[in-house]
């Protein structure tokens, strides 16, 4: 019966490194799963060799068991070190591991004493998850990464109370059959399981979460350049167009499009045309600090949110299109430069994003119309409508002068009529400056 109920921690252990294989698969770019289901894999095979170990001979029961034991710490750091730093420290969990494991060998030959063999394999085992704490410390920033610490660190104490338990509670001289069939033993054997099955627990839940994470930052970022993708920024972009309103701070937008994108992609490729967008992406992705949002909205359009006036975004444009320009591509054995036109708008008490964007999509637009290459502004959008509208009225006022058979004489026709240019221009101005404010 004793043996029945042991088999619960082995057959736990088994089941849970089925359960990481499953998330290694499930995310091959995180290798910390596959090092958890190896410490667990061998973990359940120590915990069963442990409970026959009277079918076998004793040296050579206590020497394997021991020696996986050991190796399921060293794997379980390794993990550890994997999951919250993202490398593990081999040189120094191989020298504990071996070092450890050496040490109590050297126990085990000098002395038949059980008690020092227990402190020996003991302390080595805390030595090696003394480096897992190491690389923990400071990197549990979730509740449930705080608790798989806390159990870490109990599983570590376990290991040195454990020593202390066998020589204070068992009977002089201790042995290692009297220790093999004790309470105690049991006893420590369930504890260690329990704490490697909360873990274990904990470990799951987590990486699971984790996956869940990425799988939504991949739905809003873009692969290809690593910003967000329309739906990514649009989301983001409106948060802080709700914390502008509230705070009352200036947020601007620049748009950006690359210059002749089609015959980029006609003349050099598609795989050449992502190059293009990617170094625009990695360029815009080196701004977004200081609450910057960049995303591509589609193709070879993109979008930089910035919590500046107009001028001040102006400005960025502007230094953006000349390290775009100044990037070098290299295109038959030679190198080749591209260029890109932005458009930048500002947010209004009353705008919404969509309002924002289409103000900087006509000032992108009339980049484009300008020549490229070269950065608009909403300002400049409402520039050109005046005078384009001046024009507009300039050559009717000239028509209908030209037509009236009753005036003074031409000369005078045409001074009235740029006398009422001169009014419009005035009025149309005032409400243009009233917009830009």
């Amino acid at each position: 019966m004793q043996s029945l109920f042991q088999l619960i921690s082995p057959l736990a252990f088994l089941m849970f490194s089925g359960a990481f294989l499953g998330l290694h698969l499930a995310g091959r770019n995180r290798p910390a799963p596959l090092w958890f289901c190896a410490s667990y894999g061998i973990g359940a095979a120590a915990f069963t060799i442990d409970i026959f170990r009277a079918n076998l001979p004793p040296t050579l029961a206590s020497l394997l068991v021991n020696a996986l034991y050991m190796t399921m710490t060293v794997a379980f750091a390794a993990a550890i070190a994997l999951r919250y730093r993202g490398r593990t420290p081999t040189g120094m969990l191989a020298a504990v591991g071996v070092g450890g494991f050496a040490a109590y060998l050297a126990t085990y030959v000098s002395t038949g004493d059980v008690f020092l063999r227990t402190l020996a394999i003991n302390l080595a085992t805390v030595a090696v998850l003394c480096v897992g704490i190491a690389q923990m410390w400071g990197r549990a920033a979730r509740p449930l990464d705080r608790i798989v610490f806390a159990l870490l660190v109990a599983l570590t104490a376990q290991g040195m109370v454990r020593p202390l338990a066998v020589g204070l509670v068992l009977d002089d001289p201790v042995t290692l059959a009297n220790y093999t069939q004790s309470v105690l033993h049991l006893t420590l054997h369930l504890v260690v399981g329990a704490l490697g099955i909360a873990m274990a627990m904990c470990l799951l839940v987590a990486h699971s979460l984790d996956i869940f994470e990425d799988l939504g930052r991949k739905s809003v970022t873009d692969p290809l350049t690593g910003i967000l993708n329309r739906r990514g920024f649009e989301d983001e972009a409106a948060l802080v167009l709700e914390r502008s309103k509230a705070s009352g701070e200036a947020v601007s937008v620049i748009l950006a499009d690359i210059d002749r994108f089609k015959a980029i992609n006609d003349r050099l490729g598609h795989a050449f045309g992502d190059t293009v967008i990617a170094e625009m992406g990695a360029l815009l992705r080196g701004h977004c600090n200081g609450g910057r949002i960049a995303g591509r909205l589609g193709g070879e359009e993109f979008a930089l949110v910035l919590p500046a006036r107009l001028e001040d975004a102006r400005n960025l444009a502007e230094a953006l299109r000349r390290k775009f320009a100044a990037a070098p591509f290299v295109v038959g054995g030679k190198e080749a430069s591209f260029t890109a036109s932005f458009g930048v708008a500002s947010f209004g008490a009353e705008d919404a994003l969509t309002d924002v964007l289409a103000r900087a999509d006509e000032a992108l637009y009339l980049a484009k119309e300008g020549g490229r290459d070269r950065v608009a502004c909403e300002s400049d959008v409402q520039v050109a409508r005046l005078e384009g509208a001046l024009d507009k009225l300039e050559r009717r006022q000239y028509r209908r002068r030209a037509q009236r058979s009753d005036a003074a004489s031409p000369d005078e026709g045409r001074r009235e009529g740029r006398r009422d240019l001169a009014y419009a221009a005035r009025n149309s101005m005032a409400r243009a400056m009233r917009g830009a404010e």
